[in-house]
């Protein structure tokens, strides 16, 4: 088997964190008296650094004013998890744990600075050579940059990587950055069958991811 590293984004393929982002977003925008659904979530917010989302919402808001509600949404954020902490999603630990078997190399990447911090506390961060956080680059995906840095600290050829997102924004970003992209419905992001090389439904499902990789 050639040289393989998978790069997993974290909410919504990971860790079942979509719906406390999502309600932490409602909650914010309710405050702010803005209509807020999920598929505002999909098209502006989801997978994309917090501030990025904000500006996606109130265009030509000032740079204080989107660090203040995006501290907020950090915190509304932050204060669910600590009620109620999220759990992997369904068939992630056994795909992880097939994966190692295999001595393929993972990582995790995410826009949000909340990864290392969840994957740490949920016991699952071992499996992952490398663990990169919004704190980790500038540019916000579709940019590649996330994934480039990854699989370079991987030290693994791009064409070799697989990119697993539940995100249209985070699909794009893995494209532009030569590698393969497998689609996540988690978050029901229908735009993810335009540019996915290959889509399922859930990990759970992940012998077809599997069989499509070939490993």
């Amino acid at each position: 088997m050639k040289k393989l590293a998978i790069i997993f984004d974290v909410d919504g393929v990971l860790l079942d964190t979509v719906p406390y982002h999502f309600s932490a977003w409602k909650k914010l925008f309710k405050k702010q008296a803005v209509s807020f659904t999920f598929g505002d979530y999909l098209q502006k917010v989801n997978g994309l650094p917090r501030i990025t989302g904000v500006t996606n919402m109130f265009k030509g808001i000032s740079q204080s004013k989107a660090d203040v509600l995006g501290d907020m949404k950090q915190q509304y954020f932050l204060d669910m998890v600590a009620k109620n902490p999220p759990k992997p999603l369904e068939g992630v630990i056994e795909f992880l744990q097939y994966l190692k078997k295999k001595n393929v190399k993972l990582a995790a990447a995410s826009s949000s600075k909340n990864a290392p911090h969840l994957l740490k506390n949920l016991g699952i961060s071992d499996y992952f050579t490398v663990i990169i956080s919004g704190s980790d680059f500038t540019k916000p995906k579709p940019d590649p940059q996330i994934f480039t840095l990854t699989a370079d600290k991987l030290k693994v050829p791009y064409k070799h990587v697989v990119v697993i997102e539940d995100a249209y924004h985070g699909a794009l970003a893995g494209k532009k950055a030569g590698m393969r992209v497998i689609g996540l419905m988690t978050s029901n992001d229908e735009k993810l069958y335009t540019i996915s090389d290959f889509v399922t439904d859930s990990l759970k499902n992940y012998q077809e991811v599997i069989e499509f990789l070939k490993i």
